[in-house]
């Protein structure tokens, strides 16, 4: 088989923390992970026909595997990866790749491109008893690699370059604990996984929530939360308690961009979040958040990600999911209180309607959101309104409970303001498409409003 089907001397590369390059490799073994953790992962051993080396599939990758495209034996287009230490372990975590062809075998007799100086290697593709019998049992029976040994973390690698690369990026040490800490190294957000003892990422803090306080068999605690995204348009959500709460919350602004590492990254709760990831992180005391000053050189990440879909497209989704939508504010209630059944603490909210060409649907804002945000400011306005929660009381309606911006600058709004022109003499007030919150039993949502004392 020929060995020109691949990138040769890339694995080294690769080892070396050289992402710049886009190999071709081809995949000598796939087995499943399953814990109760992570879920389902893959992990991999790569090979470029002269070395090999361990890798793991990033969760947006498996589908590759479960639909049949990517099996033992399979070349593949390296297109974006990171090596890091997972478990004591280096391990090529590839996060996109293009399947260019299958085969039937191995290509070469490739060495472990982590002890292949030392003399140690062996060869996934060889059952020689002779030269694995220095080898665990279990590593025989899988072929697989040995474990490197005295891998130097993520973090410290380079580091004098650290020190050299942090001007203008926030190296004081005063903000949030880190110091020493430059542009190197940075990896993807879609990287992330609970095996990482070390990474670093760069993000814009796109979304900043309120300290919440709570109390528990516990006791009494507080918390904050932050929506972050990376250059890669990935998002994540990040979390502190407590002490840590109170350190880094007023570091974090909406908008700005910081360096984070050493938090702790876990299995997302996905019924509490409309961010889209499998995963979260924990900021502990001992987290590093580091403000980029030269946001002038941080427009490759954008302000906002939105995954917008159309009103009637709504009716189809599951109660309790999280949507982004964006429409002409076609009517503005007052703001009212209720009593929360949880807190039994007084609640304010004020009730929107919105339309697209395709629907109009009730949104609720609430609390800071509902007084904020005015009906002179809100009547005909063009509004986005990122992880909005559908509830199926009445038909369908939102609670917005996300990011809301008026007149962003998108196509979508340009779209919605030609329409609104065009169609009813930009006037909201002549829209006629179907509504989607239809109240509960006989109430018309159309009927005058009344207060008790009038009834």
């Amino acid at each position: 088989m020929s060995h020109s089907m691949l990138d040769q001397g890339s694995i080294q590369r690769m080892v070396g923390n050289d992402t710049s390059i886009t190999p071709r490799l081809q995949v000598l073994d796939v087995k499943k992970i399953v814990t109760g953790q992570s879920g389902e992962r893959f992990r991999l051993v790569l090979s470029d026909g002269q070395y090999y080396i361990q890798g793991m599939l990033a969760t947006q990758c498996t589908d590759l595997v479960n639909s049949g495209q990517l099996k033992k034996y399979t070349i593949i287009h390296l297109k974006e990866f990171v090596c890091n230490n997972i478990s004591g372990k280096k391990i090529c975590v590839v996060i996109q790749c293009d399947v260019i062809q299958q085969l039937n075998q191995g290509i070469g007799k490739p060495q472990n491109a982590l002890t292949a100086n030392s003399g140690s290697s062996i060869s996934p593709n060889r059952n020689n008893s002779n030269q694995n019998q220095n080898q665990p049992q279990q590593q025989q029976q899988n072929n697989r690699p040995a474990p490197p040994q005295n891998q130097q973390p993520f973090h410290q690698r380079n580091n004098n370059n650290y020190n050299n690369s942090n001007r203008n990026q926030g190296g004081n040490g005063g903000q949030g604990g880190g110091q020493g800490q430059g542009m190197d190294n940075i990896q993807p957000v879609s990287s992330l996984n609970p095996y990482q003892n070390s990474w670093k990422i760069r993000v814009r803090c796109t979304m900043k929530d309120n300290m919440r306080h709570y109390s528990n068999q516990k006791g009494d605690g507080k918390f904050f939360g932050v929506d972050l995204l990376d250059r890669n348009g990935t998002e994540i959500r990040a979390v502190a308690f407590n002490e840590a709460a109170d350190k880094f919350y007023s570091i974090f602004e909406k908008n700005n961009v910081y360096l984070i590492s050493k938090g702790q990254v876990r299995l997302a709760r996905k019924g509490y979040s409309h961010i889209k990831n499998d995963y979260s992180i924990t900021l502990n005391q001992d987290a590093i958040v580091i403000p980029v000053n030269d946001n002038a050189n941080c427009n490759d990440i954008e302000q906002q990600k939105y995954r917008f879909i159309k009103i009637d497209q709504i009716s189809q989704i599951e109660p309790k999911s999280f949507v982004d939508v964006i429409g002409v504010v076609v009517d503005v209630g007052d703001i009212t209180q209720i009593m929360s059944n949880r807190t039994q603490n007084q609640m304010k909210k004020r009730n929107l309607k919105i339309a697209d060409q395709t629907a109009k649907i009730d949104v609720t804002l609430w609390n800071k959101d509902a007084e904020q945000w005015t009906e002179d400011q809100l009547k005909n306005a063009i509004i986005a309104l990122k992880g909005c929660k559908v509830s199926g009381y009445g038909g369908r309606s939102l609670s917005a409970s996300g990011f809301i911006d008026i007149h962003p600058d998108r196509e979508e709004t340009r779209s919605l303001i030609s329409w609104l022109q065009n169609n009813h003499n930009g006037d909201a007030n002549n829209i006629n498409v179907t509504e989607l919150t239809t109240g509960g039993g006989n109430v018309n949502v159309n009927a005058p409003r009344r207060t008790f004392a009038e009834v």
